[in-house]
């Protein structure tokens, strides 16, 4: 039987008379440290971030001093970005949803 691909949700993709079941994700870490992320959303207890740029955030936002010091990566790009406790110099996102975000620049709606 050959199956073609009508919609995806959650990890569930419905096959013309089929059904497939994506594994979940891994569990997410406890901190992140990035220079850049870009992401569709980005999740985390708590976030530290020189710049965020994002259609929407969710979370407690507390303008903050710049961070000091080296990032462990370079850049990160994917659709959902989760950590316990993010460090980043700039993100880029539709949505962000944090419990708190400690900012410098922050720029939402754009």
């Amino acid at each position: 039987m050959r199956c073609g691909l009508l919609v995806g949700l959650a990890g569930l993709a419905l096959l013309a008379g089929c059904l497939v079941v994506a594994p979940p994700p891994g569990p997410a870490p406890e901190l992140l440290s990035v220079k850049e992320i870009r992401a569709g959303e980005v999740r985390a207890e708590v976030i530290y971030a020189d710049e965020i740029k994002a259609a929407a955030i969710r979370g407690t936002v507390i303008r903050s001093g710049k961070l000091k010091g080296a990032f462990r990566h370079e850049k990160l790009e994917a659709p959902v970005v989760a950590a316990g406790t993010i460090y980043a110099k700039e993100i880029r996102a539709h949505l962000i949803v944090a419990g708190t975000i400690y900012v410098h620049e922050l720029d939402i709606g754009n």
